[in-house]
């Protein structure tokens, strides 16, 4: 009788630690995620690469790739481009600088890439963007 409790005290035990164990790797995965974004957000407008951030956080590339994709429900690129244009677009409202100067500020050294990623997320090309914000 005695021998059962333990083994019964033993798994309660073992259920309580694994919560905890779970918990704890939940919580530094969101954190892992959370300084990652934040790293993204203060350097976009440098040449940022999966490669560069993974050796910047000690990850593997590829492990990164997945871990970024599950964790964020979007995958690097996506959202390092959504980050770009996203500040792109307030310069656009705000600056009057040319385009070409604006694709450069936030990470873009192709002035056409900068263009067709800003038309795909935008709906609309960079310069017919700033026309219909200054008829606002």
């Amino acid at each position: 009788k005695s021998a059962r409790e333990v083994v019964e005290l033993f798994h309660q035990f073992l259920a309580v630690v694994k919560k905890i164990v779970y918990a704890k790797s939940s919580h530094s995965s969101k954190s892992n995620m959370k300084m990652i974004l934040e790293y993204i957000q203060e350097h976009y407008a440098e040449p940022l690469t999966l490669t560069g951030v993974a050796n910047h956080f000690h990850f593997n590339p590829t492990y990164l790739s997945s871990y970024f994709s599950s964790n964020n429900n979007e995958g690097f690129n996506e959202y390092l481009n959504k980050v770009r244009i996203e500040e792109a677009s307030k310069l656009l409202i705000h600056d009057t600088l040319p385009i070409a100067e604006i694709g450069g500020k936030v990470g873009y050294s192709d002035h056409s890439y900068f263009c067709k990623v800003f038309k795909k997320l935008k709906g609309v090309s960079p310069s017919q963007y700033r026309r219909k914000e200054y008829m606002k």
